[in-house]
């Protein structure tokens, strides 16, 4: 039996959810003093953009970024990980028994897939139209519903692996092909 531990995704989680909290209180420093981190403040600028603060500042900014959203990826997988397959490993076919409610739950989540890419559709037509006016284009819908896509179809497939299709442990020993 092999173990299928959720310890190091569990932490890899809490160390980014601190980075975000850390990423968060550097950007509303970088704001009026007093003011507060509001959703149209985030959706208007970023501390990512070009030019927007100094050269080093905006490299640690990408930089702790970056790395947060790898160890939110990296945690997010290994949990899932532990959720699909389970905390012991037992080597042999695994048969799904699925009922209702995990056909539900995906039938939903392509509704939110479908939901998401009108609306990217839309914001793409509303871009374009705009593009001629001086009024400034607000693109961060069309990034927010690109990634409202990826994450529900990353949720289809999730479920329809765990509730619809059988899964196999092997275990390999000592005599196997590849000389670890």
């Amino acid at each position: 039996m092999e173990r299928n531990d959720a310890t190091i995704p569990t932490v890899a989680i809490v160390v980014a959810a601190f980075f975000w909290i850390v990423l968060l209180f550097a950007y509303s420093q970088q704001q009026v003093p007093g003011a507060a981190i509001t959703a149209k403040v985030l959706m208007e600028r970023s501390p990512i953009v070009p030019g927007h603060t100094g050269a080093a500042a905006e490299l640690v900014d990408l930089f702790l970024a970056t790395f947060t959203m790898v160890l939110t990826i990296y945690g997010v997988m290994g949990l899932y990980s532990v959720w699909a397959e389970g905390r012991e490993l037992v080597p042999g076919v695994h048969r799904v028994h699925s009922g209702n409610l995990p056909l539900v739950a995906i039938l939903s989540a392509m509704a939110m897939t479908i939901f998401c890419a009108v609306m990217f559709v839309r914001q793409i037509a509303i871009g374009l139209a705009g593009m001629n006016t001086q009024k400034p284009i607000d693109v961060t819908g069309e990034g927010i519903f690109a990634a409202g896509i990826l994450l529900f179809l990353t949720v289809v497939l999730g479920l329809y692996k765990k509730y619809f299709m059988d899964s196999e442990v092997t275990v390999e020993d000592a005599s196997g092909e590849f000389p670890w």
